[in-house]
């Protein structure tokens, strides 16, 4: 097992390349409005697709009945085949509602008082 201080240390070591993750997540537009077709979920996993791929990730899919709400399935090759790890998550956000109600765009990640 891993070090707790380790991992501690790597997150800090990572920490912006970790955020510039997380505002390219958030700056993209996934609102489900509730009609069938909404949610746009393939725009993020496309994009976590692509970024697996350039760390040269192998079995990478995309899966999904509606084109525009596709899921990310990915494969990793473990060392005991007895054990298998599943990560879910969904990536569709309720909409943002009036621009007017909001300090700062709702997909514009921004920097304020030194946190983001």
């Amino acid at each position: 097992m891993i070090p707790l201080d380790r991992v501690f240390r790597e997150v800090d070591e990572s920490r912006e390349e970790i955020l510039d993750l997380a505002k390219s997540l958030v700056g993209l537009d996934t609102s489900n409005t509730g009609t069938p077709d909404s949610g746009n979920e393939t725009r993020v996993t496309a994009f976590l697709a692509k970024r697996l791929s350039r760390e040269g990730i192998p079995r990478i899919r995309l899966l999904g009945r509606v084109p525009s709400r596709k899921n990310l399935v990915v494969s990793l090759p473990g060392r005991n085949r007895g054990c298998a790890l599943l990560f879910l998550s969904h990536c569709d956000v309720v909409p943002s509602g009036a621009v007017t109600a909001w300090a700062t765009l709702p997909f514009s990640p921004t920097v304020r008082g030194g946190r983001r």
